[in-house]
């Protein structure tokens, strides 16, 4: 075992763990990866590096040992932190990738259902000075005879995206939000070579 031979580079890092959502965050699962035994310690260790040794021989180790056996090399630490760093960050935004997929997808598949659905039948309540339209949830109010046509349309639009709500649980702007950083993911991790 290369325990006593010096670390002379970083070759890769890898974080093996799922992520899971947790409010608005994603946090590893521990437990979840895949396991590598550690040259330095013998433990198992989910995040592990590849290391470049001086006798030109590599081998794998956990982070923290790597960064426990390079102590007296400040670049090399350095090195190990960045790398470790990274990968985290890449393992978490896949996972997030993953997870907002799946989201605009169910988001996607409760737009059609909504779209093929007939839309429920309107009823009105006649006030002093306006009337109320009501289709399920949703209501606008019209004050003049002449704009019924545009506020009937604003009522279905507004039970539609009120339906798709409900069963998606992802409004129409979130789900634009969610799309902005399903791009900015992909980009990130395309930029990083992930």
């Amino acid at each position: 075992m290369g325990a006593s031979l010096k670390i002379e580079k970083v070759v890769k890092v890898v974080d093996t763990r799922q992520y899971e959502e947790q409010g608005d965050r994603w946090v590893p699962i521990a437990g979840s990866g895949e396991e590598s035994t550690c040259a330095r310690c013998g433990k198992p260790h989910e995040v592990h590096a590849t290391v470049l040794l001086s006798d030109g021989t590599s081998e794998i180790v956990g982070t923290g040992c790597a960064n426990r056996s390079s102590m007296d090399d400040g670049a090399i630490r350095k090195e190990i932190t960045r790398a470790d760093r990274a990968a985290k960050n890449r393992a978490r935004m896949a996972a997030e990738l993953v997870g907002l997929r799946i989201k605009i997808q169910n988001h996607n598949a409760a737009v059609v259902a909504v779209h093929d659905m007939a839309a429920p039948e309107i009823t009105s309540e006649a006030h002093e000075d306006h009337t109320v339209l009501r289709m399920g949830a949703a209501k606008v109010w019209v004050h003049s005879r002449a704009d019924n046509a545009e506020r009937i349309e604003t009522l279905d639009r507004s039970w539609r995206s009120d339906t798709i709500k409900s069963i998606s649980g992802i409004s129409m702007n979130q789900a634009h939000t969610m799309r902005c950083r399903i791009e900015d993911i992909e980009f990130r991790l395309e930029k990083i070579g992930a």
